[in-house]
């Protein structure tokens, strides 16, 4: 397939960057910018914001999804794995494609879509109520409650107020964000005997039934077997090991698991192997800015709701979801997302044989594709995208918009209080949708963070002794911006390098 003038003319930013890219391949890069290109032209959407949705899918959503699940299939394959569990909900768009590369290209693997989640999992994991409990337990993604941490041990907390009130955690004080002397104080709590051991009750009920899902999915019937999951710290994954454990179905070989990204990562036993594809823990590179969790899981959104836990009905086990439909999602377009996703798979292993292709091409257009699309969405990508909420709770019970857009009267607030703009906000894509007045301090904001983010990593690079890495990321701290020259503790690190400590 080669490129005409007309078509060179007819593609868009993404595809003429996937074309261009002279690292790649001349063959690969060619066949897949024209899919790319291809599969947009061929959405009929009607709606601006739905042809959006579709043109990002095409562009962006499908070469990173589909070199992701490649990379899976052939890992799965090297490696004698016979089944692999594609984990509700990022994997529901994972499982379709691996459907489609399997059908086309002959993979001979077991695929199969597993309703689970750090809910689901973490619950009915619980043994105890120690430190790595109260590691996830009390996991605070911007805003944390008694209220919201009852609830992931599926409590309320007007049925252990008693316990509370003795405590000094008066029921005014439940919906509010805690402080670390609050915290401290519930962990208490939870510790007292008539709460411990109501939990610990509960969770051994939990437990069973999970356990009865996993059997009757295939877990313990000694099929080689790895889950698939976008990542990001391998929780769900440590939790989903102890319950196998609990319930005498822990592989031989331990739990194997395939990510898109890990940012950090844990484990509850040695022979547990969880295997990254675009970010590995120790990476401290461009990639690592790269796997935002909220963009990438919006790019995986599934159209259910998240599993809660399981249940026996009748001879079976069930999921219970907290909703059947992912009504949002759905008028937001997520199954238009799928379809374009489920085209490009469709169209790129028809024209694209697996020996034409390796991992790594698909690893640099997705970086490429990553950096364009994050760092410098257009208008539209900046609305559609920037106004689906997203919930950073296992339990779903606080949202955020992904690109909040700021008026004028929010101008002041942003200066005055540095808490106004969420930690999460994807600030090129507000900047890109705010009031004029507001671009400044979103400016400001986008860079004193990208900053301590840099700097923060240089610290952790120079401790392991990476004095190279540790340079170069102390550097980019400063030119995202001069205000990290009045934090004491980077001036301190630029003297240590400086040096040579």
């Amino acid at each position: 397939m080669q490129f005409s003038n007309s078509l060179k003319a007819d593609m868009n930013r993404y595809e003429n960057l996937i074309a261009g890219n002279i690292s790649l391949p001349l063959g690969f890069r060619t066949l897949l910018a024209e899919t790319s290109r291809l599969c947009r032209l061929q959405g009929s959407e009607t709606e601006a914001s739905k042809q959006t949705i579709w043109n990002t899918a095409s562009n962006v959503i499908s070469p990173l999804i589909f070199g992701f699940v490649y990379w899976v299939l052939t890992e799965a394959e090297l490696q004698g794995i016979k089944r692999l569990y594609f984990m509700a909900r990022d994997g529901q768009i994972l499982y379709k494609v691996a459907q489609v590369i399997c059908s086309q290209w002959n993979y001979p693997i077991d695929c199969r879509y597993f309703y689970g989640s750090r809910q689901a999992f973490h619950f009915p994991a619980i043994e105890s109520l120690g430190e790595q409990e109260f590691n996830w337990l009390f996991d605070n993604p911007g805003f944390l409650s008694i209220r919201i941490i009852c609830q992931r041990v599926n409590l309320q907390p007007e049925t252990i107020a008693d316990v509370l009130t003795n405590y000094g955690l008066l029921s005014n004080s439940w919906d509010k964000d805690l402080t670390d002397s609050e915290k401290n104080t519930l962990k208490k709590v939870f510790q007292e005997d008539s709460v411990s051991e109501r939990i610990l009750s509960m969770a051994a009920n939990y437990r069973e039934k999970a356990v009865g899902y996993f059997k009757q999915e295939g877990m313990a019937d000694g099929v080689p077997f790895a889950t698939v999951d976008i990542g990001w710290s391998g929780k769900s994954q440590r939790s989903l090991s102890n319950l196998l454990a609990a319930g005498k179905i822990y592989p031989d070989t331990g739990l194997k698991g395939f990510f898109f990204g890990l940012l950090s990562s844990t484990q509850a036993f040695s022979s547990d192997l969880l295997m990254p594809y675009f970010l590995k823990v120790s990476d401290r590179c461009e990639r690592y800015f790269l796997c935002d969790p909220q963009i990438l899981e919006l790019f995986m959104a599934g159209d259910h709701g998240s599993t809660v836990r399981y249940e026996r009905q009748n001879e079976s086990y069930v999921p219970i979801l907290r909703s059947e439909k992912n009504e949002s999602g759905i008028v937001w377009g997520v199954l238009v997302q799928h379809q374009a996703v489920t085209d490009f798979a469709k169209m790129l292993t028809k024209h694209l044989q697996p020996q034409e292709c390796k991992p790594e091409y698909f690893q640099r257009v997705t970086e490429d594709l990553l950096k364009k699309f994050i760092n410098s969405p257009s208008k539209d990508e900046s609305e559609v995208f920037g106004k689906q909420p997203f919930s950073r709770h296992q339990t779903e019970s606080k949202f955020y918009d992904l690109a909040p857009s700021y008026e004028l009267q929010d101008a002041f607030k942003i200066i005055l209080d540095p808490n106004y703009v969420h930690a999460f906000a994807w600030l090129p894509a507000s900047i890109q949708i705010s009031h004029p007045m507001t671009i400044v301090q979103l400016s400001y904001i986008r860079g004193r963070r990208e900053s301590s983010s840099y700097a923060n990593l240089a610290w952790q690079e120079f401790h392991k002794g990476n004095k190279q890495t540790a340079q170069q990321l102390a550097t980019k701290a400063l030119q995202s911006s001069l205000t990290i020259l009045l934090s004491k503790r980077f001036i301190y690190l630029i003297f240590l390098l400086t040096l040579g400590l």
